[in-house]
């Protein structure tokens, strides 16, 4: 996809001018990102032509993200295609953040970059975790299996063997002692943009879900080391006022969880 042809596709819906410039801006495994600019107006337009394979329905994550927006924490969303294949949101600007994320431990405000990243991640969940929406729930087994047939697993594969587990064993659900939340589900950093108070972008794979498969997967997706996931979990704990020591048993459990579906997905993306 072209900047070009992106200004051909989106200038209808969004009553573009002839002045409306377009550059790329990066993108993922399966898209690509593009900064529209028309005067004052500025959009990020995503295209994501080459995902056939999530299974996301990019419609409910519409309906999802519009309610985020409401609370400033996510873009305002403003048009998508048809066929699912372009998504338009408002342009955020990435400025340095301004506020500075609560010490959790002794050592812990020593501003080096990488505390001041891992307290970051861990006040956006607590955020995210706290916002009162209204979306459907995260099936992690019925995508597990989605991925499985995409990547042709046989029965007898160590990855099939456990999904049959983890679903049997429920740490694939969200536990009986709680509740299904908002989860972003794919929070790396650069998903982070520093304002005066952080908005998050990319939401594609948000749902209803278990807040600690979302805070094991915000470690897997960041790459932390191991001590660095336990400094995560605790500020999590005290952003979001549960008990340090449940959510570090939660977390721990829920990493093989995150691990088995990073690699179906992996196994699932087309080559």
């Amino acid at each position: 996809m072209t900047p070009t042809r992106i200004v051909e596709l989106v200038s209808a819906p969004l009553g573009l001018s002839s002045h409306v410039t377009c550059e790329a801006w990066g993108g993922g495994d399966v898209n690509q990102v593009f900064r529209v600019t028309d005067g004052e107006r500025e959009f990020a337009v995503k295209w994501t032509g080459n995902d056939h394979f999530s299974g996301i329905d990019k419609t409910a994550v519409f309906a999802l993200q519009k309610q985020v927006a409401q609370t400033d924490l996510a873009p305002e969303p403003v048009w998508l295609s048809n066929d699912q294949s372009l998504w338009v949101e408002a342009w955020q600007q990435n400025q340095h953040a301004s506020f500075e994320p609560l010490a959790v431990a002794s050592g812990a405000d020593d501003h080096s970059i990488s505390t001041k990243q891992i307290l970051l991640l861990a006040s956006a969940l607590a955020s995210i975790h706290q916002q009162n929406v209204i979306a459907p729930e995260l099936d992690l087994p019925a995508r597990w299996q989605h991925y499985i047939k995409l990547a042709a697993l046989p029965d007898d594969h160590e990855w099939v063997k456990r999904v049959t587990e983890f679903t049997e064993n429920g740490l694939a659900r969200v536990g009986a002692d709680d509740k299904p939340v908002l989860c972003h589900n794919d929070l790396s950093l650069p998903h982070i943009v520093e304002t005066t108070t952080p908005v998050i972008v990319d939401w594609e794979y948000a749902a209803m879900g278990n807040r600690y498969f979302d805070v094991a997967s915000c470690g897997q997706i960041n790459q932390l080391g191991q001590a660095q996931k336990l400094a995560l979990y605790q500020a999590y704990a005290l952003y979001s006022g549960l008990e340090q020591q449940a959510v570090i048993e939660h977390c721990l459990q829920q990493e093989a969880v995150v691990a088995l579906t990073a690699s179906l997905w992996y196994a699932a993306l087309p080559e």
